[in-house]
């Protein structure tokens, strides 16, 4: 998947709630239009744009806007999603997800920005087997804001896939389906519900 110029096959999570509140339920919308400040649709790409509070989905602690592909695969089926992204804003020591596969009842692959003095330290979560604790495996170092990153994730059924920029990763994977189908997922889900102010700004571009 490329970037997504046509999102009707996409729903649009916010940080706020159908009535605009920052706090409770977190509004999705189907399909995606822009919602300021939150989600804006620009010649360069999409800007996500979420604070370090505000409405939640079910089974989730912190905010998010993020794009969920509503297409969806089994574990024995083949699916590849690529992301070009900058981040242009993020608090120092906050984290990002910026790129992930997940089913109904938990992730299976988290790409991760973690935001440091040097730079954004990007490095996946990966759950190899259903129930399983993360495997955290290390992708890049000290990448500067407003720098691109192409976060590249592959399943065949079989083995998983991740590319960021020119680092390649590939490892088994076993899952079982007991989750349901998966779906990709892609935008700013900040890792953070401190309530400081502060707000992560990320561009997906073409």
């Amino acid at each position: 998947m490329q970037f997504p110029y046509d999102l009707s096959n996409y729903k649009l999570t916010l940080p706020i709630t159908k009535q605009g509140i920052l706090a409770g339920s977190a509004y999705e919308v189907i399909p995606p239009v822009q919602v300021q400040p939150y989600f804006t649709i620009t010649d360069a790409g999409f800007v996500f744009m979420c604070p370090d509070h505000g409405a939640v989905t079910a089974t989730a602690k912190y905010p998010r806007t993020e794009l969920r592909d509503l297409r969806e695969f089994s574990h024995t089926e083949f699916a590849e999603d690529k992301v070009k992204l900058r981040v242009l804003q993020c608090p120092m020591d906050a984290k990002i997800v910026i790129h992930q596969i997940h089913d109904k009842k938990e992730p299976w692959v988290k790409i991760v920005w973690h935001q440091k003095k040097t730079g954004g330290n990007v490095y996946a979560l990966v759950k190899t087997a259903d129930g399983l604790k993360d495997t955290t495996v290390p992708l890049l170092t000290g990448v500067q804001n407003n720098k691109s990153v192409i976060s590249y994730i592959r399943y065949d059924g079989k083995i998983l896939t991740i590319k960021a920029n020119s680092m390649l990763k590939k490892g088994n994977m076993s899952r079982s389906g007991s989750g349901g189908k998966a779906y990709f997922k892609r935008g700013n889900y900040f890792q953070s519900n401190a309530n400081s102010g502060m707000v992560a700004v990320v561009l997906h571009s073409k």
